[in-house]
């Protein structure tokens, strides 16, 4: 389980799902459900960029199970009211913004499966966004053997001539 949007919303994952809750204000009411999704692989562990700014750019999350992982994408969507609230029923301009709704879906955005030389994934990590035209978050990923190794999310691809730490069999935790 892991805590995002300000602490605003959870993160539940089993092994074969993702779960992601959203906690209102009120300590009264119930989480809500915001989406489900079903993994394409069994989770061993679980990441995401938890420090992102929802303003700027959309929650990853990435599953990984020996040498293959999976990213996912939240995809944000605002849908219209249930009921149509009309200008003579408002009593201001800000009462639309409390009844609009969103939609939450959390589609595979890339996946990949590294080679038998660069070992196990041990830990992934995402770059911050920069406020650079053509510039995307970068997945980067560390393994069992040493070998950092970076994605370009956007186009999910791999960015060639992964660093490789001092020792051949050194860990990146």
């Amino acid at each position: 389980m892991l805590l995002w949007d300000k602490d605003d919303k959870l993160l539940c994952v089993s092994e074969e799902e993702i779960r992601l809750w959203d906690f209102y204000d009120h300590k009264e009411q119930a989480p809500e459900l915001l989406t489900l999704t079903q993994t394409r692989l069994k989770v061993e562990a679980v990441y995401i960029n938890k420090g992102h700014d929802h303003e700027k750019g959309p929650l990853y999350v990435c599953i990984t199970n020996g040498n293959r992982f999976n990213l996912y994408i939240t995809v944000k969507t605002r849908t219209k009211p249930a009921s149509e609230i009309t200008t003579t029923k408002r009593k201001k301009k800000d009462d639309l913004d409390e009844v609009q709704r969103y939609t939450y879906q959390l589609p595979l955005k890339f996946e990949d499966e590294l080679e038998v030389d660069d070992g196990v994934i041990t830990t992934v990590a995402f770059s911050k966004p920069s406020s650079k035209p053509n510039q995307s978050v970068r997945l980067i990923v560390g393994t069992s053997t040493g070998k950092v190794i970076t994605y370009n999310i956007d186009h999910g691809e791999r960015q060639p001539n992964p660093h490789q730490a001092a020792e051949i069999n050194q860990c990146i935790t």
